[in-house]
C-alpha cells in the first residue's frame, strides 16, 4: 500500500475531518490468506470474502481505535467502486454510505464498447494506427523467435502469456487515453506515417 487515497477523496477528508483508510485487498500484496499462492488456495478470492474482510476490519478498527460514534463512509472507484455499492447491501449497518466512481457492478462478456469509446476519443488517425499495431503484434507473437523479440522489447519476463501481453498493451492506451496520456501517445505513434513498416509501428509503440 503506498498510504492513504488522494485525488478527490483526500479533498473530501479534509473538508469534513475525516480520517482515510485504506485497506489492502486479499491476495495483492501482502495480504495472502494462509501464505499459499498456488491454485488450490484461490477459492479464497472471491467478492463475498472481500466484503467480510472490509466487515471484519471495521468491526476491529471501531474496537481498536473506540471510534464507535464516527460513521464510516467508503468509497471506491471501478472494482473498488462495485464493492463500495455492494457493501452497503451486503453490510448496510456498517456504513453511513458510500461513493461508487464507475462502479462495475454488471460484468458482461466480450465487452467492446469500452474499446469503441477509447477509438472514438483518440481519433481516427491514431485508432488507425493502434489497429495496425496490434495487427503486428498478433503477426510477430506467431513465431518462437519473434515472440522472444517482442518480450525482450517490453523488458517482460520469459514466461508471459501471450494472452496477459495483449491485456497490457490494450490497456495500456486504453490507460493512455483516460489519463491524460492521449497526445503523448498519438504523437509517437502517428510520427512514424501512414506508411511505416510493422517493425516501425512497433518499435515506436514499445518506446513509447
Amino acid at each position: 500500500m503506498g498510504g492513504a487515497p488522494g485525488g478527490y477523496i483526500s479533498y473530501l477528508g479534509q473538508q469534513y475531518n475525516a480520517l482515510l483508510v485504506q485497506l489492502e485487498h486479499r491476495f495483492y500484496g501482502e495480504s495472502i490468506p494462509n501464505d499459499n499462492v498456488f491454485t488450490e488456495n484461490y477459492k479464497y478470492l472471491s467478492v463475498e470474502q472481500a466484503l467480510a474482510d472490509l466487515a471484519s476490519f471495521t468491526d476491529w478498527f471501531t474496537i481498536e481505535y473506540q471510534t464507535k460514534n464516527a460513521p464510516w463512509f467508503v468509497f471506491g472507484g471501478s472494482y473498488p467502486g462495485a464493492l463500495a455499492s455492494w457493501y452497503r447491501t451486503a453490510y448496510p449497518d456498517h456504513s453511513a454510505g458510500s461513493l461508487s466512481s464507475s462502479g462495475v457492478t454488471n460484468c458482461i462478456i466480450d465487452y467492446y464498447g469500452f474499446d469503441q469509446q477509447v477509438s472514438a476519443a483518440i481519433g481516427n488517425s491514431c485508432s488507425d494506427q493502434i489497429k495496425r499495431i496490434n495487427k503486428a503484434y498478433e503477426e510477430k507473437v506467431s513465431t518462437t523467435e519473434g515472440w522472444s523479440e517482442v518480450l525482450s522489447s517490453f523488458n517482460c519476463e520469459s514466461d508471459m502469456w501471450k494472452e496477459d501481453f495483449f491485456y497490457m498493451i490494450a490497456d495500456s492506451w486504453s490507460m493512455a487515453d483516460q489519463y491524460s496520456q492521449k497526445d503523448s501517445l498519438c504523437n509517437a505513434i502517428e510520427a512514424v506515417g501512414e506508411d511505416a513498416s510493422d517493425e516501425e509501428l512497433m518499435t515506436a509503440f514499445s518506446n513509447w
